[in-house]
């Protein structure tokens, strides 16, 4: 902008030089060529010189959307299935469709992520028949059709409408059960005279389905619920659905993923197609745990509608922890606490809460269980001290203390947690060696919340010592909690770690704080921190990235030293 100004006013001076007649029509072009010179070189330097004293991370170019666009795959905008379909091998496709062997092989192949695949087949292969000749006879009307599953699937996605309708006549399609997640494709095509003879061959292709085939075409119905004319093809496919026999149903959804199964059993419970038989069986077996989750409220809703909890005790031995927290809180609704206090030992935390809420409103202390439940030989005390430890009180931390020496890691793990949250004040600093990275994870998180941290030159030798690499990790964990110029010591020390993984750490968290968090890091150093850190980067300034090492530079040295310096 200053070089700007400049060449401006050098054209002024020259232009009222030369209309006073002070200067030469010679001397007059010059100063013009100067001024453009100087103008173009603040052009060319605009935004390449950083500002002094500015971090150079805040100026690293930003590529633009462009350039970041052609780095993504292309996604499928149903269900992000990526495409696999390039322009060799859809042409691969025309030319094995004729051979049985080869057809069936490259069909396989194509058919291995699941049905999902169809949605992006069909767009695919219409837009390569459409606008390509060579080699796309089969796509053609009145050209014969291989009698393979791979020609009919080619046929039937053609770009061509009077193909597609002609495919859909032949009686070869309802033979090969592989399309007919394909033919409710063409159920929702855009040309209505496809889409009829398409929805009026679906009831027999539905009645000649096996499980695995109609859970292929639920898994490719549920992608479609949002396209046009879509609304009789669905009808279709959960009439059937919700008609089956219970083990039918219970095989369809088991064999669907998760997402179409939820979409079909939250559709037939909206139109109360489900039974009670069927909501327990879904909820108790082996399902997505969304839609069993959704069965056992559906279950609890009407267990309270009608005042009959009866419903709901099946669900309690059920494998989701979901579905016990939905039956036990049905139960409590209806003041139904007998047995409720099996479940404070529960191994999930919402069931066991669920548990005490229901004790408490039974006016019984579930603290004053796990007390007694405490005082008895267990086989897995962890669940109790667990309970103990999200109910009970700082006085009784005597109880759980016994429990941080206990062989098992998980037993450990779990009294150190209950003494966080019972609020006790321990010396637990040795258990940060314990050998079971599981301990000293919650050791350190009980260090760090307590207010006790260990002294910077112990989690120093800590972090740069031969230990393991959890005890590095949890000592690198405290030490950052020290404050932002530990933090930074921390990941310049695990900066070139032999251990790959701490190194990783090291890396990117040095990265990520100079890429965000410059503008926030206003706290004051002391002169020896700022040296020995000057010295890190110093002696890794061949291994740190340019960028990065100018930014801590230049976070470093213009840190406001402490009031003690």
């Amino acid at each position: 902008m200053v070089l700007l100004t400049v060449a401006v006013l050098i054209v002024a001076v020259a232009v009222g030089l030369g209309g006073s007649g002070l200067v030469s029509g010679f001397h007059l072009m010059l100063m013009i060529v100067v001024a453009l010179l100087v103008a173009l070189g603040g052009r060319l330097t605009r935004g390449r010189v950083p500002a002094s004293g500015w971090p150079a991370a805040m100026d690293r170019p930003r590529p633009g959307r462009k350039a970041s666009i052609t780095l993504l795959p292309f996604r499928d905008g149903l269900d992000g299935v990526s495409s696999a379909f390039a322009a060799s091998r859809l042409a691969r496709c025309f030319e094995a469709a004729a051979d049985e062997g080869e057809a069936e092989a490259a069909l396989a192949e194509l058919l291995g992520p699941g049905p999902r695949v169809w949605l992006e087949f069909d767009p695919a292969i219409r837009n390569w028949t459409r606008f390509r000749r060579h080699g796309t006879d089969l796509a053609r009307v009145g050209a014969p059709i291989p009698e393979t599953p791979l020609g009919f699937a080619l046929a039937l996605a053609s770009g061509d409408g009077f193909r597609r309708a002609e495919v859909l006549q032949h009686p070869g399609v309802s033979e090969h059960p592989v399309l007919y997640p394909l033919v409710l494709l063409r159920a929702v095509d855009h040309v209505p005279q496809i889409r009829a003879l398409a929805t009026a061959l679906l009831p027999r292709l539905i009645a000649a389905s096996d499980h695995e085939t109609f859970a292929a075409m639920l898994t490719v119905a549920c992608r479609l619920q949002h396209r046009a004319h879509a609304a009789p093809t669905l009808d279709l496919i959960l009439a059937a659905l919700g008609e089956s026999a219970d083990d039918d149903l219970l095989a369809i959804l088991a064999r669907s993923d998760g997402r179409s199964a939820r979409w079909a059993g939250q559709a037939l419970m909206s139109e109360r197609r489900l039974p009670v038989r069927q909501l327990s069986a879904i909820a108790t077996g082996r399902f997505d745990d969304q839609l069993q989750e959704r069965c056992a409220e559906t279950l609890a809703e009407q267990a309270l509608s009608q005042r009959n909890p009866e419903p709901l005790r099946p669900l309690l031995p059920a494998r989701s922890a979901r579905v016990r927290t939905s039956a036990l809180t049905g139960l409590i609704r209806l003041d139904q606490f007998e047995g409720i206090g099996d479940f404070l030992t529960d191994r999930s935390a919402a069931v066991r809460a669920t548990a005490q809420w229901g004790l408490r409103r039974a006016g019984q202390d579930p603290a004053a269980r796990y007390r007694e439940l405490l005082h008895l030989p267990l086989l897995s005390p962890k669940p109790v001290i667990q309970g103990l430890g999200e109910c009970g009180q700082r006085a009784d931390a005597g109880l759980v203390v016994p429990f941080v020496e206990d062989p098992r890691s998980q037993t450990r793990a779990a009294a150190v947690s209950a003494l966080r949250r019972l609020g006790a004040e321990l010396d637990l600093l040795w258990l940060l060696f314990d050998p079971a990275p599981s301990v000293t994870r919650v050791v350190a998180v009980y260090l760090a919340e307590s207010q006790a941290l260990p002294p910077v030159e112990t989690l120093r030798e800590l972090v740069q010592g031969s230990q393991p690499r959890h005890v590095r990790r949890a000592a690198a964990t405290l030490l950052r909690e020290h404050g932002i110029w530990h933090r930074i010591w921390v990941g310049l020390a695990l900066y070139d770690d032999p251990d790959t993984k701490l190194s990783l750490e090291g890396l990117s968290g040095l990265d990520y704080m100079c890429r965000y968090q410059v503008a926030s890091i206003t706290a004051p150093i002391d002169d020896q921190l700022r040296g020995e850190l000057q010295a890190f980067v110093r002696s890794r300034s061949n291994r740190l990235h340019l960028d990065t090492r100018q930014t801590l530079r230049w976070l470093i040295d213009t840190a406001r030293p402490t009031a003690a310096s």
